[in-house]
């Protein structure tokens, strides 16, 4: 089977209104019938702002940005991954990740549970941890798993689903520039693809903080498309026979030696 996946690249402002008037054009020319698939913080760029003002931000625009996206999804007769802030009750915001089927219902919503607290950057200042990770789920003919941003840094969010059955995985990010970011961040999708014989599709935003480059990469590692570091709309065709394939020649799930790692599990 194969399957059409659609990576919406936008670059994001500060501006919920303006970044829903830009992914409102760019989606304008997406062919549909697949999957399509928005970065981290489409939204909004939370960078430099305060928590109230983010906060403020996802009050107003968290329920016109999830109408927008199921409206999409049932236009285009796609499955839609959108990106969102949604308020949490401590008075912070959950990162949320958002999977709409092609009728236009929400069928997973997951809030981001590594938070990015690294290289000087405190997201949970303004986030709220969720407390369990993604839970796979079958839509548009394809098991789909999900980590957002950060968390490809943490193999073991990914292998945990890949055991449950997950064949593409959906990483919305805002992977922010700095030395080495593009290197790191390639290295990072192919690895969890490979180890894991699945498809990463990986969302990147592309505002001025953020370095674009979304990615398709395949089973075994292999980057099959990339976009530039700007706004772009990413297309590319998903033959899901090749997990099959790359399952057989590279059976790691298959060669886990499970009882040499209990006990190491703290």
């Amino acid at each position: 089977m194969v399957i059409n996946v659609e990576i919406v690249q936008v670059a994001s402002t500060r501006s919920p209104w303006e970044n829903l008037r830009a992914i409102t054009t760019l989606t304008s020319r997406t062919k549909g019938g697949g999957l399509i698939v928005f970065p981290e913080y489409t939204m909004m760029d939370p960078t430099g702002l305060s928590a109230s003002d983010i906060r403020g931000a996802a009050e107003e625009y968290f329920t016109r940005f999830e109408s927008f996206y199921k409206d999409l999804a049932r236009d285009k007769g796609s499955c839609v991954a959108g990106h969102l802030f949604k308020p949490s009750p401590d008075g912070r915001v959950y990162n949320t990740l958002v999977l709409i089927d092609d009728s236009g219902d929400v069928i997973a919503e997951y809030y981001k549970t590594h938070l990015f607290d690294a290289f000087g950057y405190r997201e949970s200042e303004f986030t709220t941890p969720g407390e369990a990770l993604f839970k796979p789920v079958r839509a548009c003919g394809v098991n789909i798993g999900a980590a957002i941003c950060y968390e490809i840094r943490f193999p073991e969010i990914f292998r945990v689903q890949a055991l449950a059955g997950v064949d593409l995985f959906i990483v919305p990010a805002g992977w922010y520039r700095g030395p080495m970011k593009e290197y790191l961040l390639e290295v990072l999708a192919s690895a969890r693809a490979q180890e894991n014989t699945s498809f990463v599709v990986l969302a990147n935003n592309a505002g001025k903080s953020f370095i674009g480059m979304s990615r398709v990469v395949d089973p075994l590692g292999q980057s099959r498309i990339v976009a530039p570091p700007r706004e772009y709309l990413l297309a590319a065709e998903v033959d899901l026979g090749e997990i099959d394939r790359a399952r057989r020649v590279l059976p790691v799930l298959k060669h886990r030696r499970v009882e040499l790692y209990k006990g190491w599990n703290s």
